[in-house]
């Protein structure tokens, strides 16, 4: 009796020991409920730091506050030079691209406020800004060390230059040196390409900007959270209200394949000669008549154009596109007109999965959005965001995150290598164990659903999934089933199976031939040739590979080279 009585309280001593080491704020229960909201994001997060605001009950504050930067407090090894660059007069030019700058703040109201720069890029490198924010000499959080502030190019010329066998090539790009007001956010698609908000309570603070590479010149730095913006139905009421007309014009085609500006070098023309209804279209040769593809996936890359209306009025907007990359899922783009969103619902429009060319007119289920433009030119900007499966893709990844480390809590006590003849009695050794396991079966099963509303596929799209869901469920109703070497780097597997499948999800490649602007009572141009058409269009290409001389390109002349060879 008093041998086991020695046993029971060796193990509980074994068991507080383990608990005292094992990081329990990862794995934190509310009131015998688990709490995912500190269990799945990583220490240090913005998604840690948001989660706090937002118990604390913190508010946005909608007051704008501006601080000149050539205002600085204080500098180190930064190389900074003030004066007139592009245009703006009291500019801080960061000549060195290293180093940190400091300005002094007043809030007058505590809150969270989202942080903005207007900048220019110097010449440099040619990548993309990468700066950080600190708060009072301190990252709020981890994803503060670093966001990229794009560069800006554009193409040499709106037109295709020619060689001499009747071939296009694409013009050389060149940077365009412009000022920008973007804000510290999410690039990377973690949080829905929001902007970033910071808590600021009221009085003096200090903001300092670290530069981690690159050249550029700061005008200024502004606190300013947007408001939120009117639905379509309240937009569309307005247009009522005014007396908007629709437009009368005739149907106008803007080829997506000469943008006005692009936010990186790698997005240029490509050329398809599938359908003979790309515009333009040579059967013969090559005619660079589409851009994107898997060049333009990433998140945040966009690319804007320039629209030249004809008349004041109501008008529709559709883009004749290709999405064909990724089987089952919509590529999502959000629509700016003039550098704002029109309405709510821009902030999301998905270009659906299709194997061949679709035209899509930018609305809701069978209503098409109206956009009211007046006469003269306008600039519409197409941006990669995630889209419907954002928070999908969130909710999915801090599960999986959590899964993870519970797999680590799990080797601390058995290794990768289970003694097969021992009984390691997991679920004691890890008494939130299965409570972990049911709360991630459930977000599994949710979000799986979700998904599955969301593409339409029970199949494919959900099978990563389903083997994590299958795992999950054979863990909880037998715990020490797991522990054996071949299921446990089964269950390790299956958890890297989703990250990387998350992974692949952030990706949102789009191909787009041409956008028309329409007035809302015209009819559609034809999407896909028909039959006579294509084989004619493959006839023609067919004999022309016999005359034309693939081999060579480019512009003869007498001009010599010398090459060298080693």
């Amino acid at each position: 009796m008093l041998r086991c009585a020695k046993k029971i309280i060796a193990c509980c001593l074994a068991v507080l020991c383990l608990a005292s080491v094992l990081p329990q704020s990862c794995f934190a229960t509310e009131g015998g409920k688990l709490n995912l909201q500190e269990t799945v994001y990583a220490e240090g997060s913005y998604g840690v730091y948001n989660n706090k605001n937002t118990e604390n009950g913190t508010e946005p504050i909608y007051e704008e506050i501006t601080v000149a930067a050539a205002a600085y407090t204080s500098k180190e090894n930064a190389e900074l030079k003030t004066g007139e660059y592009c245009g703006r007069a009291n500019a801080v030019m960061w000549e060195n691209g290293e180093g940190s700058v400091t300005w002094r703040v007043n809030t007058p109201r505590a809150g969270l406020y989202a942080v903005a720069l207007d900048y220019c890029p110097i010449e440099g490198k040619g990548s993309a800004i990468d700066l950080g924010i600190k708060i009072d000499g301190e990252y709020p959080f981890s994803e503060a060390s670093s966001v990229t502030f794009p560069r800006i190019w554009k193409d040499n010329s709106d037109k295709m230059p020619m060689d001499e066998n009747g071939d296009e090539y694409t013009p050389e790009i060149s940077e365009v040196f412009e000022w920008s007001r973007e804000y510290f956010r999410d690039v990377k698609g973690n949080y829905g390409n929001i902007s970033y908000e910071f808590y600021f309570s009221a009085g003096e603070h200090t903001v300092t900007v670290v530069c981690n590479n690159e050249t550029v010149a700061l005008e200024s730095i502004v606190l300013l959270n947007k408001k939120a913006v009117p639905s379509y139905a309240e937009v569309a009421e307005k247009y009522k209200a005014a007396g908007y007309k629709e437009s009368k014009s005739e149907i106008k085609y803007i080829q997506a394949e000469t943008p006005y500006r692009k936010s990186d070098q790698t997005l240029r023309a490509q050329y398809d000669r599938n359908s003979p209804l790309t515009q333009p279209f040579d059967a013969s040769h090559i005619r660079y008549n589409c851009i994107g593809a898997n060049a333009w996936k990433y998140q945040s890359q966009w690319i804007s154009w320039e629209i030249d209306v004809p008349e004041d009025g109501l008008y529709t907007l559709g883009a004749r596109y290709r999405q064909e990359t990724i089987k089952g899922f919509a590529s999502s783009r959000r629509l700016t007109l003039d550098g704002e969103l029109p309405f709510a619902e821009a902030e999301c429009i998905d270009f659906a999965y299709t194997e061949d060319w679709d035209l899509l007119l930018f609305g809701q289920e069978n209503e098409p959005y109206l956009f009211y433009l007046t006469a003269g030119k306008h600039i519409m900007r197409l941006e990669v965001v995630m889209g419907r499966v954002s928070e999908i893709v969130g909710s999915l990844q801090n599960v999986n995150d959590t899964l993870m480390k519970l797999y680590r809590r799990i080797i601390t006590i058995t290794g990768t290598s289970p003694d097969p003849y021992r009984d390691y009695s997991i679920a004691e050794s890890i008494p939130d164990m299965v409570e972990i396991l049911e709360e991630a079966r459930r977000i599994l099963r949710t979000e799986k659903k979700n998904l599955e509303t969301v593409t339409g596929n029970k199949s494919v799209n959900t099978s990563t999934i389903q083997t994590l869901l299958s795992q999950v469920e054979n863990v909880i109703k037998t715990p020490d089933s797991l522990i054996t070497s071949a299921r446990l780097n089964s269950f390790s597997s299956n958890i890297s199976s989703l990250s990387s499948w998350l992974l692949d999800l952030k990706y949102q490649p789009l191909t787009i031939d041409y956008f028309i602007l329409k007035a809302p009572d015209d009819t559609l141009p034809r999407c896909n040739a028909g039959f006579v058409e294509n084989f004619i269009s493959g006839f023609k290409n067919f004999i022309a590979s016999f005359v034309q001389q693939y081999g060579i390109s480019g512009n003869s002349g007498n001009k010599k080279i010398t090459i060298w060879l080693s």
